[in-house]
């Protein structure tokens, strides 16, 4: 704390004794001292001019005579002092639990001995097989999933997905802490790194606010239906928030005279007309003996999906090759019925778990699968060959043609 004095105007500062601290010297003869002065008081001379009262402790105290105080500095011109100056606090706010999906605690189905387990590429779009024909020991094929969105409207979806991302990054912005996009100012200035990056944080910020139960969901159900139909373990033994819908599916499949194949869960398929490669849930055999492909849903809702969800059965109804068991070689497909398929819809959100099981017509669905194949035929050509005829192949059916080089000016661009 700095106090100041008020100069006196008799002897030379040199010649007086110093004043006590916080005392104002007063001007004239110097007189013995009443008393000793308390702190921050006035001595009090006969002829020490008239003061107002004593100046509060940390303030300067100001003579009549003294200048006026320059005018009051610029704002956020003068450097704090060390008292004034704030110590850093460290953030005490509570952090926020990663979310976890309702399923997060059922334990996940055990391993089935022996049986192959389905590979993928690192971005999940493509399976890895044996090579066909041996022609090579591995090769990978786009999934047949992704063939059946080919004719859907994704505008909901999208939309969806955006909203969650968003939510998921106002819940959660420390998922933003780590990111390093190089300086990109500009959505074209990405690289594929940036890219990646971005699309991992866009994932996890969907997964926080629920975006990826019902896949967990449905991933937990369909892993306990293999392992009770392939005999690893009982009913009794799957977890008890996973039986009541396997009951009510075992229970309507009996209402319609449908049985499940066994060894015939969860196999992956080839399908020579698109050149892809799926998995199907199950095969099921009709009171008649005959063989259909069965697709268990459960999803909330599946009415937007019926176009994708024919497409994508017709793909596993026209297979002709499935792998082994061991998933060591490919075998041939046994034959099922090309006319109709069953989905069971188990919905997770219902109030008490239900099953509806759907026929879905086989015939239309494999004039949707053909269509597609030709739409995204069409579609690959384009980006191949619109700009380049050279690179025009045997069979493609080209939208679009470049009429010729193209025209260009000397002069930069004016818009950036």
């Amino acid at each position: 704390m700095q106090v100041a004095t008020v100069k006196a105007m008799s002897a030379p500062a040199a010649l007086r004794p110093a004043p006590a601290i916080g005392v104002v010297a007063s001007s004239g003869a110097l007189a013995a001292p009443v008393g000793v002065p308390q702190f921050g008081s006035v001595s009090n001379h006969p002829t020490t001019p008239a003061l107002s009262a004593a100046p509060s402790i940390g303030s300067v105290a100001l003579a009549p005579a003294e200048i006026a105080p320059p005018s009051a500095p610029l704002i956020g011109s003068v450097a704090p002092s060390i008292s004034q100056r704030i110590a850093p606090v460290e953030d005490l706010s509570p952090v926020r639990p990663p979310y976890e999906p309702p399923t997060a605690s059922i334990p996940n189905p055990p391993a089935i001995p022996g049986k192959w387990v389905p590979q993928y590429t690192r971005d999940k779009k493509k399976y890895v097989v044996p090579g066909l024909e041996d022609m090579r020991q591995t090769a990978t094929f786009i999934r047949a999933t992704s063939h059946a969105k080919t004719l859907d409207d994704t505008t909901s979806l999208t939309d969806w997905r955006l909203r969650g991302t968003v939510l998921g990054l106002a819940r959660n912005p420390e998922l933003l802490d780590s990111l390093d996009v190089d300086g990109a100012e500009h959505i074209s200035e990405l690289n594929f790194g940036n890219k990646l990056a971005l699309s991992g944080i866009a994932n996890k910020a969907m997964r926080r606010v629920g975006g990826d139960d019902g896949s967990d969901f449905g991933d937990k159900v369909h892993g306990y239906l293999q392992v009770v139909l392939e005999g690893v373990i009982t009913f009794e033994q799957v977890p008890k928030e996973i039986q009541p819908y396997l009951a009510v599916l075992f229970a309507a499949m009996r209402h319609h005279g449908l049985s499940f194949v066994q060894g015939m869960v969860e196999r992956t398929v080839f399908i020579p007309s698109t050149g892809l490669v799926g998995t199907f849930d199950f095969l099921v055999q009709g009171a008649n003996g005959e063989l259909l492909i069965g697709d268990l849903k459960t999803s909330s809702s599946i009415d937007f999906s019926w176009l994708s969800i024919a497409i994508q059965l017709a793909q596993y109804a026209n297979a002709q090759l499935i792998l082994s068991w061991n998933g060591s070689h490919w075998e041939a497909m046994p034959p099922v019925s090309k006319v109709y398929a069953v989905v069971a819809s188990v919905p997770k959100d219902e109030p008490s778990p239900m099953c509806r099981i759907y026929v879905v017509d086989m015939v239309l669905g494999t004039e949707m699968m053909d269509t597609a194949t030709r739409v995204r035929n069409i579609h690959e050509a384009a980006l191949r060959a619109t700009s380049n005829a050279a690179l025009l192949q045997d069979g493609d059916e080209l939208i679009a043609w470049a009429a010729g080089d193209p025209v260009s000016l000397p002069s930069t661009r004016a818009i950036a």
